[in-house]
């Protein structure tokens, strides 16, 4: 079963989402920033089919660099250890 589509219905404040899943489900989501909302994306795919994980690469010119990829990928990069990822042991967690 495919995740189908997520939809950001508000923001309250600087930390809380309410986010609507296909099926009607509204989720509230206590995030903090772009890092808090990845980990919950890979959290709510890490079940899906075809997901591709999110990586945290780290800030470059201001912007959080973020690189999302098969799972495969992901893997052979952890294996070879070049991947310096700051969410490195929600990765693995993912990957195994």
């Amino acid at each position: 079963m495919g995740l189908g589509a997520l939809r950001l219905m508000d923001v309250r404040g600087t930390t809380q989402l309410d986010v609507r899943l296909t099926h009607g489900t509204v989720e509230k989501w206590e995030v903090e920033g772009v890092e808090g909302l990845v980990h919950n994306l890979n959290d709510l795919t890490r079940e899906v089919p075809g997901a591709l994980p999110c990586a945290v690469l780290g800030e470059w010119e201001d912007m959080l660099q973020l690189w999302c990829a098969p799972k495969d990928v992901l893997a052979a990069a952890l294996n070879e250890r070049w991947l310096d990822a700051r969410n490195l042991s929600t990765l693995t967690r993912l990957l195994c």
